[in-house]
């Protein structure tokens, strides 16, 4: 569907679509097709933030792109580079997490955006504070919530 569409808006919609599964091999071959000759390079970023909408495609996104980081740089441009970076970090929400991160970068330097990448480890960090200090009582006060459709 997605190499038959000729509309890029909809190729975009259908790139994000891809990512948002609980099949981890469905996000594994979205993932792998980012850096194929079928998605523009300045849209490998949506395929990276619908592939890491989920705790478990976030994990398999990270992974997949430190193992491809040679790969990543060279396809992309430094600020699609950091934008995919940020979408990706963006739900992360443990120091640990965010210590990974920051070493991952000090080995593999980014030729822009590093207040982008301060930002999104910062992020990180006041998410990982606020669920030691609230998630508790947030998902006793969700669990007692009724939601419909």
């Amino acid at each position: 569907m997605y190499k038959k569409c000729e509309l890029q808006e909809e190729k975009v919609k259908l790139l994000i679509s891809l990512g948002w599964t609980a099949e981890p091999d469905l996000v594994q071959k979205t993932l792998d097709m980012a850096l194929t000759k079928d998605v523009r390079s300045q849209d490998v970023f949506y395929v990276l933030a619908g592939c890491s909408h989920s705790v478990e495609g976030r994990e398999r996104t990270w992974e997949w792109m430190k193992l491809n980081w040679a790969p990543l740089k060279e396809h992309l441009h430094p600020s699609l580079l950091s934008r995919g970076l940020q979408s990706v970090f963006g739900n992360f929400v443990s120091e640990e997490k965010a210590a990974e991160i920051e070493e991952f970068l000090k080995s593999h330097k980014l030729e822009q955006g590093e207040r982008a990448m301060e930002q999104a480890l910062e992020t990180i960090r006041i998410q990982a504070r606020w669920l030691k200090r609230d998630g508790a009582g947030a998902q006793k006060w969700l669990q007692t919530q009724t939601f419909s459709a």
